[in-house]
């Protein structure tokens, strides 16, 4: 069953688990150097190829990632 949530307790969106979820800071800070900047933000990481490419690699590491959330990544299309 696919939880509103993530385990950290809030709601889970592509945009908290890209740019604010507790538990991926490492893969945040990743995700800022090989963008090399110093702030993310959700346009230029879900509607350019590159950001696209970069975080897919990062939400394919969050196991807890629901469907639902899966489908959100195509927001620029």
């Amino acid at each position: 069953m696919n939880s509103p949530l993530c385990s950290c307790g809030s709601i889970q969106s592509p945009g908290h688990l890209i740019l604010s979820c507790k538990w991926y800071r490492k893969e945040r800070k990743k995700l800022k150097e090989a963008l090399n900047v110093s702030m993310l933000s959700l346009r230029p990481l879900l509607c350019t190829k590159m950001g696209i490419e970069l975080s897919r690699l990062l939400l394919g590491s969050v196991s807890q990632l629901s469907r639902n959330t899966h489908a959100k990544l195509h927001l620029c299309y």
